[in-house]
Protein backbone atom coordinates (compact mmCIF):
# COMPACT_ATOMS: atom_id res chain seq x y z
CA UNK A 1 0.00 0.00 0.00
CA UNK A 2 2.56 2.69 0.89
CA UNK A 3 4.56 2.02 -2.67
CA UNK A 4 0.68 2.50 -4.28
CA UNK A 5 -0.12 5.60 -2.85
CA UNK A 6 3.97 6.74 -3.22
CA UNK A 7 3.51 6.37 -6.47
CA UNK A 8 0.13 7.72 -7.22
CA UNK A 9 1.03 10.91 -4.94
CA UNK A 10 3.65 11.86 -7.37
CA UNK A 11 1.84 10.88 -10.45
CA UNK A 12 -0.33 13.48 -9.19
CA UNK A 13 1.74 15.73 -7.42
CA UNK A 14 -0.33 15.14 -4.24
CA UNK A 15 1.75 16.43 -1.11
CA UNK A 16 1.06 13.62 0.95
CA UNK A 17 3.92 12.71 3.76
CA UNK A 18 3.98 9.36 5.77
CA UNK A 19 4.50 8.48 9.29
CA UNK A 20 4.55 5.12 10.75
CA UNK A 21 5.66 1.71 10.37
CA UNK A 22 4.68 -0.72 7.48
CA UNK A 23 2.02 -2.31 9.28
CA UNK A 24 0.54 0.58 10.68
CA UNK A 25 0.96 3.35 7.75
CA UNK A 26 -0.02 6.60 8.37
CA UNK A 27 -0.38 10.10 5.51
CA UNK A 28 -1.12 13.34 5.81
CA UNK A 29 -1.36 16.47 3.08
CA UNK A 30 1.48 18.69 3.85
CA UNK A 31 -0.13 21.72 2.02
CA UNK A 32 -1.80 24.45 3.65
CA UNK A 33 -5.72 23.32 3.39
CA UNK A 34 -4.54 19.69 4.57
CA UNK A 35 -8.10 19.65 6.42
CA UNK A 36 -10.21 20.54 3.47
CA UNK A 37 -8.46 18.01 1.19
CA UNK A 38 -8.82 15.15 4.03
CA UNK A 39 -12.30 16.21 4.18
CA UNK A 40 -12.65 15.77 0.06
CA UNK A 41 -10.29 12.30 0.15
CA UNK A 42 -13.08 11.20 2.85
CA UNK A 43 -15.84 12.15 1.48
CA UNK A 44 -14.89 11.10 -2.20
CA UNK A 45 -13.87 7.23 -0.95
CA UNK A 46 -17.25 7.02 0.41
CA UNK A 47 -18.33 7.30 -3.15
CA UNK A 48 -16.33 4.14 -3.75
CA UNK A 49 -17.61 2.25 -0.75
CA UNK A 50 -14.32 2.52 1.84
CA UNK A 51 -14.68 4.38 5.09
CA UNK A 52 -11.22 5.34 5.45
CA UNK A 53 -9.12 7.88 7.69
CA UNK A 54 -5.28 8.96 7.26
CA UNK A 55 -4.24 5.40 8.57
CA UNK A 56 -3.85 1.87 6.79
CA UNK A 57 -3.94 -0.93 9.18
CA UNK A 58 -3.20 -4.31 6.67
CA UNK A 59 -4.77 -7.66 8.16
CA UNK A 60 -4.31 -11.23 7.67
CA UNK A 61 -7.66 -11.06 6.08
CA UNK A 62 -6.79 -8.29 3.39
CA UNK A 63 -6.40 -10.24 0.18
CA UNK A 64 -4.50 -8.77 -2.69
CA UNK A 65 -8.40 -8.02 -4.34
CA UNK A 66 -8.45 -5.41 -1.01
CA UNK A 67 -5.65 -3.64 -1.90
CA UNK A 68 -6.21 -3.07 -5.57
CA UNK A 69 -9.62 -2.12 -4.62
CA UNK A 70 -8.02 0.27 -2.39
CA UNK A 71 -5.59 1.67 -4.76
CA UNK A 72 -8.07 2.10 -7.42
CA UNK A 73 -10.16 4.13 -5.88
CA UNK A 74 -7.19 5.93 -4.94
CA UNK A 75 -6.56 6.86 -8.25
CA UNK A 76 -9.61 8.35 -8.92
CA UNK A 77 -9.73 10.44 -6.43
CA UNK A 78 -5.96 11.61 -6.16
CA UNK A 79 -6.45 13.13 -9.74
CA UNK A 80 -9.65 14.49 -7.99
CA UNK A 81 -7.29 16.20 -5.31
CA UNK A 82 -5.04 17.47 -7.78
CA UNK A 83 -7.64 19.29 -10.00
CA UNK A 84 -9.06 20.36 -6.76
CA UNK A 85 -5.55 22.05 -5.01
CA UNK A 86 -4.62 23.16 -9.10
CA UNK A 87 -8.53 24.87 -9.31
CA UNK A 88 -8.28 26.77 -5.79
CA UNK A 89 -11.94 25.25 -4.50
CA UNK A 90 -11.17 21.76 -2.34
CA UNK A 91 -14.21 23.02 0.08
CA UNK A 92 -16.73 23.80 -2.57
CA UNK A 93 -16.58 19.65 -3.80
CA UNK A 94 -17.12 18.61 -0.50
CA UNK A 95 -20.52 19.38 -0.17
CA UNK A 96 -20.29 19.65 3.65
CA UNK A 97 -17.92 21.07 6.37
CA UNK A 98 -14.53 20.76 6.20
CA UNK A 99 -13.06 18.82 9.27
CA UNK A 100 -12.69 19.66 13.11
CA UNK A 101 -9.16 19.06 14.27
CA UNK A 102 -7.57 19.29 17.85
CA UNK A 103 -9.91 19.42 20.73
CA UNK A 104 -12.20 22.07 19.67
CA UNK A 105 -14.08 18.99 17.39
CA UNK A 106 -15.28 18.06 20.96
CA UNK A 107 -17.02 20.81 22.24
Amino acid sequence: VHAGLHELAAKYDIPLTFTGHPCLLYFGFDHPEAPAIQTLWTVRMLTHGLLISSGFYPMWTHTDAHVDTYLEACDEVFAELADAIAANDIESRIGGPVKMTGLRRLA
